[in-house]
């Protein structure tokens, strides 16, 4: 049986549907992926409650999956704030769950020989993963630019002449403001 001339155009017709079909297919996929995966990063913030500004590192999700971080590593290294042990924050992540929208706070503590004035950046070599995905991260953070951050718009008087409820109440509105 010979395949006639409007047979083989018919078929081509159904060949070029089928490849962009499955083409679309595949890129909704890749968008929904895309959309719906976690977004873990480091960043820096500067609070400044009353009279004195404080630098903490962030720990967030940005995406909307939650994942399991695998590995973080941080070059230069902090130091712990413990002082019965060596491991800081960032050595202690690993199978930490982070929910969509959740963050991890804590201060960066320097060893005595670093001087933040003199490290200009510090990177995060970052791995976490899903069920279905392993995802890897490089963050190289500019901490000396922090230094230069305006801080507060608010004009506080000396700790010394407030009251414990009004610490609390500027510390926690700095804090909001921030959006941690």
């Amino acid at each position: 049986m010979m395949l006639g001339l409007s047979d083989i155009i018919s078929l081509l017709i159904v060949l070029i549907a089928l490849a962009i079909a499955l083409a679309t297919l595949q890129q909704n996929r890749n968008i929904h992926e895309e959309s719906n995966r976690p977004y873990i990063t480091v960043y820096l913030e500067t609070i400044k409650t009353m009279d004195k500004a404080n630098d903490y590192v962030i720990l967030k999700n940005f995406g909307n999956t939650g994942a399991y971080i695998d590995k973080l590593v941080v070059t230069p290294p902090y130091k712990s704030l413990l002082p019965h042990t060596d491991l800081t924050f960032f050595d202690a992540c690993e199978n930490l769950f982070v929910a969509p929208g959740q963050s991890f706070i804590t201060m960066p503590y320097l060893p005595k020989h670093q001087n933040p004035i003199k490290i200009k950046d510090r990177t995060f070599e970052l791995e976490y993963h899903t069920a279905s995905r392993t995802y890897k991260e490089t963050i190289t953070l500019n901490e000396f630019a922090t230094r230069f951050q305006v801080t507060s718009d608010g004009d506080y008087k000396k700790a010394a002449d407030l009251s414990i409820n009004e610490v609390i109440a500027k510390s926690t509105a700095e804090i909001l403001r921030h959006n941690l």
